[in-house]
């Protein structure tokens, strides 16, 4: 599959998504969601985070705070908005891996 991230618990990670498409992005804001299951719309997002802006690309840095989470396979995805538009960019899978030292 497309779109797959992996991150080792506990660990930092910066997710790059670049935008294509437009000239500017300035106004926008982006989201990345991250979910043990995407179909589960009662389920809480176990990472939830704002993108950064530069240029066309938004960044999302990950703290090992947020990475420490249960290893295994989580659903992410990218949003973006501008008002009260929203767009979806991206979504895949995202692996939680276990390392040794924590």
């Amino acid at each position: 599959m497309a779109n797959e991230i992996e991150i080792y618990k506990n660990n930092s990670k910066v997710v790059n998504c670049t935008i294509s498409g437009t000239a500017s992005l300035v106004g926008y804001a982006a989201t990345m969601t991250v979910k043990k299951n995407a179909f589960d719309p009662a389920g809480s997002p176990v990472i939830s985070k704002e993108g950064t802006l530069n240029g066309l690309i938004f960044s999302f840095d990950l703290t090992p705070t947020e990475t420490n989470i249960a290893a295994g396979d989580y659903d992410y995805d990218i949003t973006v908005t501008e008002g009260a538009n929203i767009y979806t960019v991206t979504q895949g899978k995202l692996t939680i891996i276990e390392n040794v030292r924590y």
